[in-house]
């Protein structure tokens, strides 16, 4: 899968249905570690640098939908794999 599909299906947000959208996602942390949220909805990031286009957020929940942790802002070039299919840029 192409790195402009996957952004392009993570910028919806809801399902055909009317369902809340739910993502599996892999990408690179800044640090070089690789961070898994298996189930996740798209969210805001408070980016201080408005030219930053690059960065998305997911916000990790659980089986019912409730947020677990706090928003995880990454760059969307960094995603090695989205709903279980190898990105590539």
């Amino acid at each position: 899968m192409k790195v402009q599909t996957a952004l392009a299906d993570f910028d919806e947000d809801i399902n055909i249905d009317g369902s809340q959208k739910y993502i599996n996602i892999k990408f690179w942390l800044n640090d070089g570690t690789a961070k898994h949220i298996p189930r996740g909805i798209k969210c805001g990031v408070n980016n201080n640098n408005m030219g930053e286009t690059d960065t998305k957020g997911i916000q990790p929940v659980d089986k019912f939908g409730n947020a677990v942790g706090h928003p995880i802002p990454f760059k969307w070039y960094k995603v090695f794999e989205y709903q279980s299919k190898t990105v590539e840029l």
